[in-house]
């Protein structure tokens, strides 16, 4: 049995990613608008046992190694932002208080962005649990009525929701 080392050494690798997120009826859409992974230099040597046999090989490939290895980190990065998305979509738009009353959390306007944070405006707005919906004959008068004393409507208005990223420094 051949024991074989192999060492792999990248140099200048430049990832870019350009992200949309943005308001689609009242939850966050996020897309990736660029996604891209360059490669300037991949070294891979072979140690011991018959790496002498298959080095040639190893160099005779060396740059659609390069290329395969800029094509996964793309196509990574674009699962992880489908993945992102997906989990977007799945936020509740509304939370439950008690058998009363819940949280209206849908988003109303598009993020705000800066270097640190991301800022969402959400409704905000108390509503009934489990409200009935009114049958088509109500008149605009009646739904402001059942609205005014029925329902008993709270509205809260959220100045900001900010969220802060802390990600990690990687360094390759």
């Amino acid at each position: 049995m051949f024991k074989v080392l192999l060492l792999a050494k990248v140099e200048g690798m430049e990832v870019g990613l350009t992200l949309g997120l943005e308001n689609r009826e009242g939850s966050m859409k996020l897309s990736a608008k660029d996604c891209g992974c360059y490669v300037e230099d991949i070294s891979i040597k072979l140690d011991g046992g018959a790496s002498w046999l298959y080095q040639g090989v190893v160099d005779a490939f060396e740059e659609q190694i390069g290329s395969a290895v800029e094509s996964t980190i793309t196509k990574k990065l674009k699962e992880g932002i489908i993945k992102l998305d997906s989990f977007l979509q799945a936020l509740p738009k509304e939370i439950p208080v008690d058998n009363i009353a819940s949280l209206n959390v849908t988003f109303v306007n598009d993020p705000l962005l800066s270097n640190s944070s991301i800022g969402f405006d959400i409704n905000g707005l108390f509503t009934r649990a489990n409200a009935t919906t009114l049958p088509k004959y109500y008149q605009i008068q009646d739904i402001q009525f059942l609205a005014q004393t029925h329902l008993k409507c709270l509205e809260f208005h959220w100045t900001r929701l900010f969220l802060t990223l802390h990600l990690p420094y990687i360094s390759m």
